[in-house]
C-alpha cells in the first residue's frame, strides 16, 4: 500500500518516455544525478529529461498526445 502522497504524485505525471534511441537521461527533482531513462518511465513537475548527441525520445503527455 502506498502513502496517499505517493498515489497523488503517480497520478500527476507530466510526460512518459514511450521509446528512445541513443542516450536519453532523466534527473528526478530530489537528485542531482543524471541517469539513463527506461521505457515507460514517467516524469513529474520539477524533473528533467535530456537527449545527448544523435539521440531522441518519444514522449507521451497525459492527454495521450
Amino acid at each position: 500500500m502506498h502513502p496517499l502522497g505517493a498515489v497523488e504524485r503517480y497520478k500527476d505525471w507530466l510526460v512518459q518516455i514511450t521509446s528512445f534511441e541513443g542516450t536519453v537521461e532523466g534527473q528526478k527533482t530530489k537528485t542531482r544525478r543524471w541517469r539513463q531513462v527506461v521505457a515507460d518511465e514517467r516524469f513529474f513537475t520539477g524533473d528533467s529529461i535530456r537527449t545527448l548527441d544523435r539521440s531522441r525520445a518519444r514522449l507521451l503527455l497525459p492527454n495521450e498526445t
